[in-house]
């Protein structure tokens, strides 16, 4: 049900590891890095709860993993040393890459002087940022449309289920008319109803949401090393739009029903029943 985290490990100078570790900011967290003449692998903690494995089991491509890393980048760590020496095993396929690190702020700096070298392909978090837009593209716009859906759908429920609630409250708008309060007046407190009611039932949903997406979180997604945004900003904020979507159509709904209402007919039917 739930994807597995990719693995993808980097050969590198045994000597290096540590570098490398202190400038994508992880750190080792249990085990040991692994050393040049073994097949040994550090992994990031999150792609070993992904997988199942923990410190001693073998890995993809008969490595054994001693070390786990933690930190915001999602990496595994064997010996260049041990995979360009006769011991490696055969069936896996290494591909040569060049690792640059630039200094801090000097990221755009140095991927403008790599782009003007000839015969390299760069390949940066932009453009793996954009290859992923890319291929997604198809994906998000029919979420989005969903989305835009369910929101009008969302909208005209309310405001179907308010005109119900005005039904059984036709006698009091009635009277209200009546006795001279102007249908401004009469719309303007519906609304404000309608508002609270909206404004009351998005709370109650954006907090019933956040919790179920935490216990999401901790039950099901962190054990296999996967993470949710719980809380993010932008989908909580979006979903603001729903009390206003609701309310816009109650106006319509609450129009329809003053601008027919009779009250003195309504009245005079009340009296005959």
């Amino acid at each position: 049900l739930f994807s597995q985290l990719q693995l993808q490990a980097l050969a590198i100078p045994r000597a290096a590891h540590p570098v490398i570790l202190h400038r994508v900011g992880n750190r080792l967290t249990a085990g040991r890095l692994p050393r040049n003449d073994r097949a040994e692998m550090a992994l990031h903690e999150r792609i070993a709860r992904s997988h199942g494995w923990r410190l001693g089991d073998t890995v993809d491509g008969g490595f054994r993993l001693v070390g786990l890393l933690e930190g915001p980048t999602l990496l595994g760590l064997v010996s260049l040393e041990f995979v360009t020496s006769d011991r490696f095993p055969f069936g896996l396929t290494l591909q040569a890459h060049a690792l640059v690190l630039p200094r801090p702020g000097q990221r755009r700096a140095v991927n403008r002087y790599l782009a003007r070298q000839p015969g390299l392909s760069l390949y940066t978090y932009e453009r793996a940022r954009g290859l992923i837009e890319r291929n997604t593209r198809g994906t998000v716009l029919v979420l989005q449309a969903i989305a835009a859906f369910l929101f009008l759908l969302a909208a005209v429920i309310f405001a179907i289920v308010y005109r119900v609630f005005l039904e059984d409250r036709q006698d009091e708008l009635a009277v209200l008319a009546a006795l001279g309060l102007p249908f401004s007046q009469i719309m303007r407190r519906l609304l404000s109803e309608a508002g609270v009611i909206g404004v009351s039932a998005w709370l109650l949903g954006a907090a019933l949401g956040v919790a179920g997406l935490a216990v999401l979180q901790a039950g099901v997604f962190a054990p296999r090393g996967l993470a949710i945004p719980v809380a993010a900003r932008g989908p909580l904020l979006l979903s603001g739009l729903l009390p206003v979507l609701a309310l816009l159509a109650t106006w319509v709904t609450v129009r329809g029903v003053l601008r027919h209402l009779d009250p003195v007919a309504l009245i005079d039917q009340r009296r005959k029943d």
